[in-house]
């Protein structure tokens, strides 16, 4: 098995996957504004920015959505790939030595919750609540995995969770919270139990 081993010295910056086709929310969900006027991708964005130094990096075309000016955006690599694609644009940027991933529906993260995943960990970490499904993200990757996932992807896997969960993660504790904050929405129907948690 191809494990990635981590780079000589620590440099910190959040990659956030924002170039799906958001079918099943029927708009780009980066765009989609929450009650406090901020959209779901900059909930995200806010949660990763305390933690990563490095800056912020939108992966993918990012078509719901004005980027900040301090923010950055890659292709996918190559374009239609997917998030296998935007991760693999990312590894080979050479903007950090490691990188905190999140996906643009997930505006419930918070830097609390992410806190644990941002430390040079020699191979990539994923979050591991007490009960339930393990997710891909939120998730670090340090930037010596480009080489496992080239492999991987010249193979024909284009299943990014199925990747990682093979690379060994270093499954970091998470509170039973975990399984609420890192939720994605996905659909209007998703998005409507956020916006109004009291409706049966």
């Amino acid at each position: 098995m191809n494990v990635c081993l981590h780079s000589t010295g620590f440099v910190l910056a959040a990659g956030i996957l924002a170039g799906g086709a958001s079918s099943r929310m029927g708009r780009p969900k980066e765009g989609v504004r929450l009650p406090d006027g901020r959209t779901m991708l900059a909930c995200v964005a806010a949660a990763l920015a305390p933690l990563t130094p490095g800056g912020i990096v939108i992966l993918g075309d990012c078509r719901g959505h004005a980027l900040a000016p301090a923010w950055r955006r890659l292709d996918d690599d190559p374009p239609g790939a997917g998030p296998m694609g935007g991760v693999r644009a990312l590894l080979h940027s050479g903007l950090a030595t490691h990188y905190l991933l999140a996906t643009c529906d997930q505006p419930l993260l918070t830097p609390e919750l992410l806190r644990p995943l941002a430390a040079a960990h020699d191979r990539p970490a994923i979050l591991a609540p007490p009960a339930g499904d393990i997710a891909p993200f939120p998730c670090l990757l340090p930037a010596s995995c480009a080489a496992a996932l080239d492999d991987a992807f010249a193979a024909g896997e284009r299943s990014l969770r199925r990747w990682l969960l093979g690379q060994s993660p270093l499954r970091l504790p998470a509170p039973e919270a975990a399984t609420h904050l890192a939720r994605s929405i996905n659909t209007p129907e998703e998005l409507e139990a956020l916006l109004h948690p009291e409706r049966p």
